[in-house]
């Protein structure tokens, strides 16, 4: 399982959203339909990494139909998206506070993890 984080560089606030595994271009349009567009509709501009979902075609069209500018942080840089990486670390903290002992259950706990976050 991975987690997907979106900040808004405003207001600062976080969602993290659980992935099974590393998601499609496809799959992270269908995610950021269900969660971040029904409560916040669409943004301006997303700066995100380099992966291959975030250059893909499709998100690319995805953005451009919902009205978005894309951004893509420098490659190898991780500061040049440092509020993400921030919220990364935060989030892993508040989860090994949250899980059981073996940590089979973090993403149980990522709301917990989002409302301690925000």
């Amino acid at each position: 399982t991975v987690i997907w984080t979106i900040i808004d560089l405003f207001s600062k606030q976080a969602h993290f959203v659980p992935c099974k595994k590393l998601p499609s271009a496809t799959q992270l349009a269908t995610l950021f339909i269900k969660h971040i567009y029904r409560l916040h509709g669409a943004p301006q501009r997303i700066i995100s990494d380099r992966g291959v979902q975030f250059t893909a075609k499709f998100w690319r069209s995805f953005l451009e139909l919902i009205g978005t500018k894309q951004g893509l942080s420098s490659a190898y840089h991780p500061c040049t998206n440092g509020a993400a990486e921030r919220a990364n670390a935060m989030v892993g903290r508040y989860l090994r506070a949250y899980a059981n002992s073996q940590h089979r259950d973090w993403v149980d706990f990522i709301p917990f993890a989002e409302y301690a976050y925000n």
